[in-house]
């Protein structure tokens, strides 16, 4: 099975990786057990990854953004608890990424 990785976030003794299939997973990392694995719902393809405050924030591939918070991720929740808020439009083309600087969510070109 191929696992393509995207994005990496750690935090609290845990990681969540975006993979090639638009899937977050929460591995424990001493012992890279899988403890929760969340796929996007069909149709949205995820192209980034990143935490503010306790809320990951995630963007797909047609520009939609999606928000959840690490409890709802932790408890095991199926995509149903993503919450779509909002669709937006850029200029953008490949090579850009989503991150904080702890106060606001980012999107940056590297154009």
């Amino acid at each position: 099975f191929l696992c393509l990785l995207f994005f990496l976030l750690v935090h609290n003794q845990l990681f969540c990786v975006f993979l090639l299939h638009s899937s977050i997973r929460k591995v424990a990392i001493k012992t890279g057990k899988v403890e929760i694995l969340q796929r996007m719902a069909d149709g949205h393809f995820g192209e980034g990854l990143t935490l503010l405050d306790d809320r990951l924030i995630q963007l797909e591939f047609n520009l939609f953004l999606f928000m959840q918070t690490q409890n709802t991720l932790s408890k095991g929740c199926s995509k149903s608890f993503h919450k779509n808020i909002g669709k937006f439009t850029h200029g953008m083309k490949d090579g850009w990424g989503l991150a904080t600087d702890g106060k606001e969510a980012i999107v940056k070109s590297w154009e």
